[in-house]
Protein backbone atom coordinates (compact mmCIF):
# COMPACT_ATOMS: atom_id res chain seq x y z
CA UNK A 1 0.00 0.00 0.00
CA UNK A 2 1.81 3.55 -1.20
CA UNK A 3 1.44 6.07 2.00
CA UNK A 4 0.58 9.52 1.34
CA UNK A 5 2.61 11.90 2.20
CA UNK A 6 1.24 14.39 5.14
CA UNK A 7 1.59 18.08 4.87
CA UNK A 8 -0.49 21.15 4.92
CA UNK A 9 -2.23 20.96 1.60
CA UNK A 10 -3.22 17.13 2.35
CA UNK A 11 -6.76 16.72 2.34
CA UNK A 12 -9.02 15.30 5.42
CA UNK A 13 -10.88 12.99 3.26
CA UNK A 14 -8.52 11.42 1.07
CA UNK A 15 -6.39 10.56 4.64
CA UNK A 16 -9.21 8.79 5.85
CA UNK A 17 -10.33 7.19 2.87
CA UNK A 18 -6.71 6.04 2.82
CA UNK A 19 -6.50 5.41 6.22
CA UNK A 20 -10.06 4.17 8.00
CA UNK A 21 -8.11 3.31 11.20
CA UNK A 22 -7.72 7.36 11.71
CA UNK A 23 -11.28 7.74 12.29
CA UNK A 24 -11.36 6.41 16.15
CA UNK A 25 -8.01 7.64 16.46
CA UNK A 26 -8.64 11.00 15.41
CA UNK A 27 -11.41 11.58 18.08
CA UNK A 28 -8.66 10.65 20.97
CA UNK A 29 -6.88 14.12 19.86
CA UNK A 30 -8.99 16.75 21.25
CA UNK A 31 -12.81 18.36 20.94
CA UNK A 32 -12.10 19.75 17.11
CA UNK A 33 -11.88 16.31 16.34
CA UNK A 34 -14.78 14.62 17.79
CA UNK A 35 -17.17 14.86 15.76
CA UNK A 36 -15.05 13.46 12.76
CA UNK A 37 -17.78 10.60 11.61
CA UNK A 38 -20.52 12.99 11.51
CA UNK A 39 -21.90 13.17 8.22
CA UNK A 40 -22.21 16.91 7.98
CA UNK A 41 -18.54 17.01 9.34
CA UNK A 42 -17.46 14.48 6.20
CA UNK A 43 -19.15 16.45 4.13
CA UNK A 44 -17.49 19.67 5.32
CA UNK A 45 -14.10 17.83 5.18
CA UNK A 46 -14.52 16.66 1.43
CA UNK A 47 -12.48 19.36 -0.08
CA UNK A 48 -10.86 20.87 3.57
CA UNK A 49 -6.91 20.24 3.37
CA UNK A 50 -5.37 19.66 6.97
CA UNK A 51 -3.85 23.68 7.35
CA UNK A 52 -7.71 24.61 6.91
CA UNK A 53 -8.64 22.51 9.74
CA UNK A 54 -5.91 23.34 11.94
CA UNK A 55 -6.21 27.52 11.40
CA UNK A 56 -10.12 27.01 11.92
CA UNK A 57 -9.56 25.06 15.05
CA UNK A 58 -6.26 26.79 16.20
CA UNK A 59 -4.58 23.99 16.15
CA UNK A 60 -0.49 23.57 15.44
CA UNK A 61 -0.31 22.18 11.85
CA UNK A 62 3.29 20.47 12.68
CA UNK A 63 2.14 18.96 16.20
CA UNK A 64 -1.36 17.75 14.26
CA UNK A 65 0.94 15.95 11.27
CA UNK A 66 3.41 14.52 13.50
CA UNK A 67 -0.03 12.94 15.44
CA UNK A 68 -0.87 11.46 12.13
CA UNK A 69 1.95 10.24 11.03
CA UNK A 70 3.01 8.36 14.54
CA UNK A 71 -0.95 6.86 14.57
CA UNK A 72 0.03 5.63 11.26
CA UNK A 73 3.42 4.02 11.86
CA UNK A 74 2.25 2.51 15.18
CA UNK A 75 -0.66 1.19 13.14
CA UNK A 76 1.65 -0.61 10.80
CA UNK A 77 3.85 -2.42 13.35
Amino acid sequence: MEEIKITGTTKAFDLLEKYPFLVEEIKKMGDAFKVIDNPITKMMFKNATLQDICSKFNLNLEEVINQLTTMIQNHKD
